[in-house]
């Protein structure tokens, strides 16, 4: 990872339907933008690349989703069962864009404000814990998903300046993703 070679990061919301009147969750990751010359290369990652080739990148993505056994399809709530594993993989933004996003629900960017080191801070920690919980964590709707993942790994890393609460999703805030 070049030293402070991180230019931004950004709480990436993708909002799709859940088939569950108006509740409408989201998907949330983390979105790291390199500074010029500063490029990364995602080694064995990706869909769209090479990977026998494998090539510099200065935009991509932390995304925290979850590995269904075979023939089982997730949905809104069958995240409430301990079926899934979570996993955590970086990808490129444009491999990850391939994916699609539901196009009645545009992307939100969130930028957060960090100086260098704790953006620097944020992605060496995101590299080891995506190394280190990959496949070893249920994927819990309501208490271990992409956004409490990404949650636990900014308070994990980041000194706040005033107390925070540890982010949680509960069932009385269902209609508000993040």
């Amino acid at each position: 990872v070049p030293k402070n070679g991180v230019d931004s990061i950004y709480f990436r919301i993708n909002r799709f339907p859940s088939g569950i009147g108006t509740i409408t969750p989201a998907h949330t990751l983390l979105y790291f933008k390199m500074k010029p010359g500063k490029e990364v290369i995602l080694e064995g990652a990706g869909n769209a690349q090479d990977l026998s080739h494998p090539h510099p990148v200065s935009e991509f993505v932390l995304s925290i989703d979850y590995a269904a056994p075979k023939g089982v399809t997730y949905e809104t709530l069958g995240g409430l069962a301990p079926d899934f594993l979570t996993v955590m993989d970086f990808s490129s933004a444009y491999d990850y864009s391939l994916r699609g996003a539901d196009p009645r629900y545009p992307v939100e960017y969130l930028k957060l404000d960090l100086n260098d080191e704790e953006k620097n801070a944020l992605l060496i920690e995101a590299i080891h814990r995506s190394d280190a919980r990959s496949y070893n964590y249920v994927y819990d709707l309501l208490h271990y998903n992409c956004t409490t993942a990404v949650f636990d790994l900014l308070d994990d890393t980041l000194d706040y300046a005033a107390y925070v609460k540890p982010f949680s999703i509960k069932v009385t805030n269902a209609k508000d993703p993040v």
